[in-house]
């Protein structure tokens, strides 16, 4: 669409200033680059007077000090101070090494270090003819260091050496000067830059809104047919966000439901522990059903329906919406004695289901009222317009006619930001198609709303008995069992299970491992169980090596994942069992399978 967009804006005469954005980011950058050079060249330069300034006023203080070291010295050595006398030596040198640098050719104030140097040679002839005399003429050797020569050599030294600190110091001024001349210039430079830029830049500007003006006048005829894709491609991608972290969650939530039984089976029926353990386990499948809820919205679960019987299942479930709901909303439930109303339906799908609906009318009624849900039939048991509706009434702030019909859509919402997501009714959609019911919307504004549930009735249906509460499946004989499975915790809690009743374990925890176990003793697992998202290969890709080998050993692929096309890339070979499912059932389904009475296929737990 953008490129079709884009051609018949060219064809109008209205391009994308692309060479003007070019112009604007080159001279952008050309700028930049002249204020880098200039704070580089300023910095750099500023360091570099510095040091020169500083590398003068040292050489020039150095100098100083240590002559008058040396001829206070030389002074005190011809007066018989042997102290003096060994250490001017030492002062002589380094005095002499000083000098080499401060009277070097073509150092600054040339004429005056020449009388300089000739000064400081003739002080240092004074001084060592006086220390040579000290011992014959002591009186005439003070004479030399103290007359008028010596004097005047010194004043000469000292104006050649402030001679040359004025000379260094205007020469670090003049270079101030050309540097300050040549900041100006590239300062000017930078302007004219970014002036032509500031007008390249506006231009552009301008150029770019007109696009944008064109470009929006094209696109608008087109919104509506966008607006149902996005819409369509937002269900997909979140099918794809809840299949990708369904794998792990259930992985998780197996691992609780798993070290929960296996704490409660440890502890005696009268123990204060069991109950809390239940509890436990109820909260795992409710959380699991969750799961389901929200992989069925991106269309990728599958739904485990059984018989439900209304009545007692709203009246357990009205304890968890009481705990939802504020103090000053009234709960009130309508639940016929008679007649009895069944439906075939996935417990935890109806469950979410319920919690939407309460949830939507209490963001409603932010001051208090009151919500009823009610149950009655429609039409008798078997005929094609029986249904068992439940009704969700609330005394909320209704809603406005142009909203009802966008309710379902996903991500739309009525809601303030960061209380909504707009999932809710779409979710409650998604498990009515579903389960082959709908949903009926009546509402008013600041009267309340009423969404009514139509789910397909059936007749009365004796329930089997759950899994978790049956009885203990028989004991193995010690078969081996060889377990693949990645995650840590799920692959101990089932080989901690299945060692409990009486099979031998061995356990591994990729697809390489699996497929090298099974090379070096083939045949002698009595059963395998492996999970279909092992890392290095994959569970599928590894049973399909083993059966190209001939390996017919029976096979449970287990998986967290909800897409409904895995049993049919199973082949008919193995049978597909999907967590999280109770340890109880695994066991159960061991030994149906080793004793010949489980055919392939996929089992609901």
């Amino acid at each position: 669409m953008a490129n079709g967009s884009t051609q018949q804006l060219q064809e109008s005469g209205v391009t994308l200033p692309r060479w003007w954005f070019l112009l604007a980011v080159v001279l952008t950058l050309a700028m930049l680059q002249v204020i880098a050079w200039h704070l580089y060249r300023s910095f750099s330069t500023g360091q570099m007077i510095q040091e020169v300034y500083l590398a003068g006023e040292q050489l020039h203080d150095d100098f100083l000090g240590v002559h008058q070291q040396a001829s206070a010295c030389a002074r005190q050595a011809v007066t018989g101070d042997t102290d003096c006398l060994s250490h001017y030596p030492d002062l002589r040198r380094e005095l002499d090494e000083i000098a080499l640098a401060f009277f070097a050719p073509g150092a600054p104030g040339a004429p005056s270090l020449i009388a300089g140097e000739a000064a400081y040679q003739r002080l240092r002839e004074l001084e060592d003819l006086a220390l040579a005399q000290r011992s014959d003429n002591q009186q005439e050797a003070h004479a030399l260091l103290s007359g008028d020569e010596y004097r005047l050599m010194e004043r000469a030294l000292m104006q050649a050496a402030d001679a040359y600190v004025a000379f260094r110091r205007e020469g670090v001024r003049e270079r101030l000067r050309t540097e300050r001349r040549a900041e100006v210039g590239s300062l000017g430079v930078g302007l004219l830059i970014f002036i032509v830029s500031l007008a390249v830049w506006a231009e552009l500007i301008r150029r770019l809104q007109r696009w944008r003006r064109a470009l929006l006048s094209e696109v608008t005829e087109r919104r509506q047919a966008e607006a149902e894709l996005q819409q369509a491609q937002k269900v997909e991608l979140l099918g794809e966000v809840s299949g990708g972290v369904a794998h792990d969650f259930n992985n998780l939530l197996m691992a609780i439901e798993g070290y929960a039984g296996l704490a409660r089976a440890t502890l005696p029926s009268e123990h204060g522990g069991v109950a809390p353990l239940q509890r436990l386990e109820q909260v795992t499948g409710q959380a699991r059903g969750l799961t389901r809820s929200l992989l069925a919205l991106g269309q990728r679960s599958v739904a485990r329906k059984e018989p439900v019987l209304l009545g007692p299942w709203l009246d357990q479930l009205s304890g968890t919406l009481r705990h939802i709901l504020p103090a000053a909303i009234d709960l009130r439930l309508g639940i016929p004695v008679d007649p009895e109303l069944w439906v075939l339906a996935d417990p935890v799908q109806l469950q979410t289901l319920m919690l939407n609906l309460v949830v939507n009318a209490r963001d409603a009624m932010p001051e208090g009222g009151r919500l009823e849900i009610a149950l009655h039939g429609e039409g008798d048991p078997g005929t094609p317009d029986a249904a068992a509706c439940i009704r969700v009434t609330d005394t909320g702030q209704g809603i406005a006619p142009e909203v009802q019909g966008r309710l379902f859509e996903p991500f739309f919402t009525t809601k303030a930001p960061g209380v909504g997501t707009g999932l809710g009714l779409p979710m409650v959609r998604r498990i009515l198609v579903e389960h082959g019911g709908r949903v009926e919307v009546e509402s008013l504004p600041g009267v309340g709303s009423t969404f009514t549930i139509h789910l397909p009735r059936v007749g009365p249906v004796s329930p089997s008995g759950s899994s978790s509460g049956a009885a203990h499946p028989a004991a193995g004989s010690g078969q081996l069992i060889l377990l693949a499975e990645d995650d840590v915790y799920v692959r101990e809690i089932m080989t901690t299970t299945l060692s409990s009743a009486n099979y031998d374990v061995e356990a591994v925890d990729s697809g390489s491992a699996l497929l090298e176990h099974c090379r070096s003793g083939p045949g002698k697992a009595a059963l395998m169980i492996i999970d279909i998202d092992l890392p290095g290969r994959s569970g599928l890709d590894c049973l399909r090596e083993m059966r190209a080998r001939g390996d017919r050993t029976p096979t449970i692929m287990v998986t967290g994942n909800m897409e409904p096309d895995l049993e049919d890339r199973l082949d008919g070979t193995a049978l597909l069992l999907r967590k999280p499912f109770p340890m109880a059932e695994l066991v159960r389904l061991v030994a149906r399978i080793l004793a010949g009475r489980q055919p392939a296929g996929s089992v609901q737990p």
